[in-house]
């Protein structure tokens, strides 16, 4: 019994065993005074994000949705313990918007409600309602106005003049709440202008929804800036001409002689090119529809679209001269009748029969030199609408043993089509 009190003792008298016990004590009544006897702070918690409770709630059963603005925050402001208060952050905090009254389209204003997971009381919120837009989900396609607004009495120089303004899109969608999109009556691509322009000028327009309030709420389908494009024209005076297509290879670099009348017709031009152009081509014309002899077309101004006609002329004449050139019909074997640009989706073949009494045009010494089997005809079936079963279309007929001979008319042919 007296080695027990004397290691007793011992212990007892152990300074660095004290120190311990003094450090744990100490530590256990710091935080019993902490926790116990902290004082009471407030504080505020800035951005905590606003939750809208739309799942099976009222607005989300009526097809409304949130526009605008969908990213709200609040400060909030709480009181707790000092040690509590200085652990917080926007993490522990939730805050609702209440939708529950929300039954129709429009401007609402919902009440707010925070809660938190902290041992804190939450006595203020820095906004207690926020004003937000419900409606429908409705889009529309309009097409676009260009306005130019000027003071000018001319937007070009007195040597020039505007061509037809152009958009870069001709027409837009608009998306957005139901009412907003209902309420536009048009929609203009306005630019303004305070100079004269002396070159073709593009500009970037403001989109503007004729009767729309809420613009914010809108959203367009363009991918890019639409852009406004200016023409500046300058008024020349051209040689008329006309062009050819399926033309034989000889008479490439020694064309047919014809005459156009009137031999020359006023245009507008874009200013940047019209001292580079020196004529203007009035029509097409397939070597198919020229005969032996003098050829005459008739056309009309209105047929030439790639240009802006200044002269009042509405009749336009060409004479093609295929003298020196003779006739004669042949017949065109079926293994030489070939089919390009099937649809997809599609076989198809001919109806395995020869084409006779093809007229081919040439020289007497050509014509002499042809064969049936040197001539063949070739369906192009791009652009033209295939349904399954026969089909009629037109053959292209080429002389392929002949550089100056070519075939004259048209010539239809069954093309039987199979779905695949």
């Amino acid at each position: 019994m007296v080695k027990k009190k004397g290691r007793l003792s011992s212990l007892v008298m152990n300074n660095k065993i004290i120190a311990v016990v003094s450090v744990i004590l100490s530590f256990i009544i710091w935080m019993w005074v902490a926790i116990e006897k902290s004082p009471i702070e407030s504080t505020v918690i800035k951005d905590v994000p606003v939750i809208f409770d739309r799942e099976d709630s009222v607005p989300s059963q009526l097809g409304l949705q949130v526009f605008g603005n969908k990213e709200y925050t609040v400060d909030i402001t709480v009181t707790g313990k000092k040690f509590v208060i200085q652990t917080l952050d926007a993490s522990k905090f939730t805050v609702y918007a209440q939708t529950n009254y929300v039954d129709s389209a429009g401007k609402k204003s919902l009440p707010l409600k925070a809660t938190t997971s902290a041992d804190c009381d939450i006595v203020g919120l820095s906004e207690e309602y926020i004003d937000v837009y419900f409606d429908t989900l409705t889009e529309k396609e309009f097409n676009i106005e260009p306005v130019i607004n000027t003071e000018l009495d001319n937007i070009v120089s007195d040597d020039l003049i505007p061509g037809s303004y152009v958009l870069s899109q001709n027409s837009i969608k608009i998306s957005g709440p139901t009412s907003e999109v209902n309420s536009i009556s048009g929609v203009q691509a306005v630019v303004s202008i305070d100079k004269q322009l002396s070159s073709t000028t593009t500009l970037v327009p403001e989109i503007v929804f004729k009767g729309a309030k809420n613009t914010e709420y809108l959203t367009m389908d363009a991918e890019n800036d639409i852009t406004l494009t200016v023409p500046v024209l300058k008024v020349v005076e051209l040689k008329t001409t006309v062009s050819f297509k399926n033309v034989p290879s000889d008479l490439i670099k020694s064309p047919l002689p014809f005459t156009v009348s009137p031999e020359k017709l006023k245009v507008a031009l874009a200013v940047e090119s019209a001292d580079e152009i020196n004529e203007i081509s009035v029509a097409t014309i397939d070597f198919a529809d020229i005969f032996t002899g003098h050829n005459s077309y008739n056309f009309t101004s209105r047929d030439i679209s790639d240009y802006r006609l200044m002269d009042d002329v509405q009749d336009i004449r060409v004479v093609v001269d295929a003298d020196g050139f003779e006739s004669d019909t042949f017949t065109i074997p079926a293994k030489n009748v070939s089919i390009k640009n099937a649809p997809e989706g599609f076989n198809c073949s001919t109806d395995g029969k020869d084409i006779y009494y093809v007229r081919i045009i040439g020289t007497d010494e050509e014509l002499k030199k042809v064969t049936n089997s040197e001539i063949f005809a070739e369906i192009d079936l791009s652009g033209v609408e295939i349904r399954e079963g026969a089909n009629t279309a037109e053959a292209t007929v080429v002389v392929k043993s002949s550089g100056s001979c070519w075939g004259y008319g048209k010539y239809e042919v069954t093309v039987n089509a199979v779905k695949k």
